[in-house]
């Protein structure tokens, strides 16, 4: 998800993130994933920090070299 600098702490994408959860929910996915990146200090954070899915019910599923696997049980 890629919110514009202006925009980005405002809540939109936690916004659009709990959307999402709840449609995957009413189709019937038993879980969703989240890929942020390790190093966020770099501009091309478009996933989201791990700490807004964490926020959000997400639990580290597994560590690569450079992004997280975050899931969610629905």
């Amino acid at each position: 998800m890629d919110i514009a600098p202006d925009y980005r702490g405002k809540g939109i994408a936690s916004k659009v993130l709990e959307k999402v959860c709840d449609d995957a929910k009413n189709e019937g996915y038993l879980y969703v994933e989240a890929y942020p990146f390790i190093d966020e200090k770099y501009p091309y954070q478009f996933h989201g920090p791990a700490k807004m899915y964490k926020n959000r019910g997400f639990q580290l599923f597994d560590k690569k070299s450079w992004f997280l696997i975050m899931q969610k049980k629905l």
